[in-house]
């Protein structure tokens, strides 16, 4: 085990960062486990198991993922901080200040900068261009169904106009445990009720104001700007609604 100089660490985490702003593999902003999932399938190409390369940068990305996870989600900015983040925890096993971690010094890096050394080490000298990165698809959204029970509607909406992106989950979790709404999402929702009976628009407004002040998973937490969009139109429909804003319900294991 050769020595490992402070200048790769920075040089094979910045190269990890540009690896995370691929790993986006339905590119929603964010980094999820079945983005990871469908990445590691197919880098396999048919093979058993993964080569020592595939597996360091499999590993570098989960570490990064799953530290910006308990530290604010897993946006992709989030992922490539935790990245950062770990790349200052490293460089901190420099015991001695010379400028390089040692074989014993590399032997006390555990955890998560475990698997962020060793993508430094795997891929030291190397580019985007020798990892086998996954191959991104633009999502796309269901329509919006008019049909159902308001609740039914409501989850339509949600669906069908509020960003990914911007959404909170839970890991392995296809649905969001809560949906951020901005103003143009807001606005997106309310133009596809505009066409149902007032009644109709009523009901669904309720139902995603009930949501919005119930704390668990899948709850809807509008910013201001579409806290205000979203209740005066429940004023124009005579409604006295308040619509919350819930931060994103705790994971527990």
């Amino acid at each position: 085990m050769g020595n490992v100089k402070l200048s790769d660490v920075n040089a094979g985490v910045r190269l990890l960062k540009r690896v995370i702003d691929k790993v986006d593999v339905n590119k929603d902003g964010a980094i999820r486990s079945t983005d990871i999932k469908k990445w590691s399938d197919g880098m396999r190409h048919g093979a058993d198991s993964y080569t020592s390369e595939q597996g360091a940068v499999l590993g570098a990305v989960s570490a990064s993922m799953n530290v910006a996870t308990r530290n604010g989600g897993r946006a992709i900015d989030n992922v490539k901080a935790a990245a950062d983040a770990l790349k200052e925890r490293i460089k901190k096993a420099d015991a001695d200040g010379d400028g390089k971690l040692s074989a014993d010094e590399q032997k006390r890096v555990k955890g998560p900068e475990k698997g962020v050394l060793n993508f430094v080490i795997a891929y030291k000298g190397k580019t985007l261009a020798d990892v086998d990165l996954p191959t991104t698809h633009e999502p796309s959204r269901p329509q919006f169904k008019w049909s159902g029970t308001p609740a039914d509607v409501a989850q339509s909406l949600l669906a069908s106009s509020s960003s990914r992106g911007n959404d909170n989950f839970w890991p392995d979790s296809a649905e969001p445990s809560r949906y951020v709404v901005n103003e143009a999402e807001a606005s997106e929702m309310l133009t596809a009720l505009a066409p149902l009976y007032q009644s109709r628009q009523k009901a669904v407004l309720k139902e995603l104001c009930r949501r919005s002040n119930d704390p668990g998973f899948g709850c809807v937490s509008p910013n201001n700007a579409a806290k205000a969009v979203l209740e005066e139109r429940a004023r124009e429909l005579g409604l006295d609604l308040e619509f919350g804003q819930p931060r994103a319900p705790r994971y527990s294991i």
